[in-house]
């Protein structure tokens, strides 16, 4: 999708719906909409300025697993765990 000027405001929120009506499953999406725009600062007047969501949003990083939490993990995969007698 292109869309060519559309003003935005101070304080205005861009929304983006996405929906697939293909084989895609759980939840996942495959369009990473780019933005430019034409910075309104007095430093970059006239500056082209792009947000790239492919690149620079991914979500906050997922912290690594607690002692405990990797000590659980290691019992869920032990045979006595996994197989019933």
């Amino acid at each position: 999708m292109k869309l060519k000027g559309l003003e935005v405001k101070k304080d205005d929120t861009l929304d983006f719906v996405v929906d697939f009506n293909g084989e895609i499953t759980d939840d996942e999406f495959v369009w990473a909409p780019l933005i430019q725009m034409k910075s309104a600062s007095a430093a970059n007047a006239g500056q082209m300025v792009e947000w790239n969501a492919a690149t620079q949003f991914g979500g906050p990083p997922v912290p690594p697993a607690t002692p405990l939490e990797r000590y659980a993990q290691t019992l869920l995969l032990t045979n006595e765990f996994l197989f019933l007698d």
